[in-house]
């Protein structure tokens, strides 16, 4: 019922603001402070000039929602600039007095979102694709494959030995939050229960024909699809193709055992015509930025169209390119040239090899700041660039500073571990360290006594734990030391 009302209060408030809008000045004027807490806490309070008693304070905080009274706090649930305004309302004078100002909301940390793809670098080899976010920036990943096999890398590759169906999982962690996901993917074994390979022959005239001698396990439902090497494709058993123009293709037939989830590939090269017209080939190099440079060195006419796929998906035209790789490995590269002036064809491919970051190397140091206090320096690389730190204290505590200190409660050995992340790549380091504890289970004191002689008798009142294995290490202040437990010392001058 109270909801009810406020509502109804607020409508018959705003109705009665916006019938002011329009009228005279008041004979007061409206404004306020505020003041943030937490990141996206706002307090506000209302002032003005000659304020009457008989005011109301409105608010409206710019995200939709509204509040009454001279002093409010309000939560904003998302970054973002608000137009937070204030309408101060006299009902005496039937005038109400409005003012804005822009409230900046940065702090609230955006949720991670973990997510990633993948794709087949060859029959058995699956690439995992990472597109994770965590808070906008750097983040760790770790893997589950689903076959008992894990990785810390943030876009790995994985070879399953069997051939089925697994659950592959993410789990990121970064800028504050934690997410996961898990996709289904169906992966080839490394032992393939089935073989793709063909025979060719063509006749003068230039009709191919192809003889499938594949083997799989159910062959009723294995499917069969050809690639011929001039853009044209056929899923027949054996086909046959006439090509329009003379060159060496490189045909490929690729089979899939729809029962037992398997897969095989085969590719050949056969030569239509005079090959010789035409000789497709080219060289690779990485320049200063990283990408790899593709030098068309073909053997054709001024009339040729020159084709590139770069193994990644990625296609162009042109006689030399220039393609820079998203992710590090081995990928097949493939020119295809068409002479239209000597009626040919032919393709090259050739593996590229496209170098990734250097590695990752966790190391830390620790030294004192006192007695108890730990400082720990991380001396760590990550490719030469920014990397994350999480380190493990081994008492139950965390951080993930860059150079954190700590004070451990008890006296004892305790391993330390540090995992960087960065650069591309993920490294660990772990240290045995000896720290004492917050609450020393030792306390050094003593009284001390002199004679008329200037004989000073010191009386040891320290205790520890374990006084039969307590060294006592004296220093009398004039340069002379004493290692007993309760020493006598006479000083040569007074003082």
């Amino acid at each position: 019922m109270k909801t009810l009302k406020f509502i109804l209060l607020q409508l018959v408030l705003l109705s009665t603001l916006n019938s002011l809008k329009a009228q005279a000045l008041c004979n007061y004027s409206a404004t306020f402070s505020s003041i943030t807490t937490n990141n996206n806490i706002v307090t506000f309070i209302g002032t003005g000039i000659n304020v009457p008693t008989s005011a109301v304070y409105y608010w409206s905080f710019g995200d939709g929602s509204n509040g009454f009274g001279q002093s409010v706090t309000h939560t904003y649930t998302a970054n973002g600039t608000y137009n937070a305004c204030m309408f101060l309302y006299d009902s005496l004078a039937a005038c109400v007095d409005t003012f804005c100002t822009n409230i900046v909301i940065s702090g609230i940390a955006t949720p991670c979102n973990a997510a990633f793809g993948s794709s087949y670098v060859n029959n058995t080899l699956l690439q995992f694709t990472n597109t994770s976010t965590a808070n906008g920036g750097a983040y760790t990943s770790y893997w589950t494959f689903g076959d008992g096999t894990t990785s810390t890398l943030a876009n790995p590759t994985h070879t399953y030995a069997v051939t089925g169906v697994y659950t592959v999982c993410l789990v990121i962690s970064g800028g504050g939050c934690v997410d996961s996901v898990c996709n289904v993917v169906t992966a080839f074994g490394a032992t393939l229960p089935c073989n793709a390979d063909f025979t060719s022959a063509t006749n003068p005239n230039n009709v191919s024909t192809f003889t499938n001698l594949s083997t799989s396990a159910m062959p009723s439902a294995t499917i069969y699809n050809w690639s011929f090497g001039d853009g044209t494709f056929s899923t027949l058993l054996n086909p046959t193709h006439v090509y329009a123009l003379n060159g060496t293709y490189n045909v490929c037939l690729v089979i899939y055992d729809t029962i037992n989830y398997c897969a095989d590939s085969f590719c050949s090269l056969i030569t239509i015509g005079n090959a010789a017209l035409c000789n497709a080939s080219f060289t690779d190099s990485i320049n200063s930025t990283g990408a790899i440079v593709f030098t068309n060195t073909s053997v054709v006419s001024a009339n040729s169209i020159s084709y590139w796929s770069f193994g990644d998906g990625v296609t162009a035209f042109g006689f030399n390119q220039t393609h820079t790789y998203a992710v590090p490995g081995t990928y097949t590269a493939c020119l295809y040239i068409q002479d239209s002036l000597n009626n040919c064809y032919d393709t090259f491919c050739n593996s590229v090899i496209v170098p990734g970051p250097t590695p990752c190397n966790a190391a830390f140091t620790t030294s004192f700041v006192n007695n108890t206090l730990l400082q720990f320096t991380n001396s760590s690389t990550a490719n030469g660039g920014a990397f994350t730190s999480y380190w493990i204290f081994g008492d139950g505590t965390a951080s993930t500073l860059a150079n954190p200190t700590h004070t451990y409660a008890a006296t004892a050995v305790y391993t330390v571990c540090l995992v960087i992340s960065g650069g591309g790549c993920v490294d660990s380091i772990c240290n045995l360290v000896t720290a004492f504890g917050a609450a020393l289970p030792c306390n050094a004191d003593f009284t001390v006594s002199t004679n008329s002689n200037n004989v000073s008798t010191f009386t040891n009142l320290s205790t520890a734990a374990m006084p039969s294995a307590t060294i006592y290490n004296w220093s009398f202040g004039d340069g002379t030391f004493s290692t007993q437990i309760n020493p006598t010392h006479i000083y040569a001058i007074n003082g």
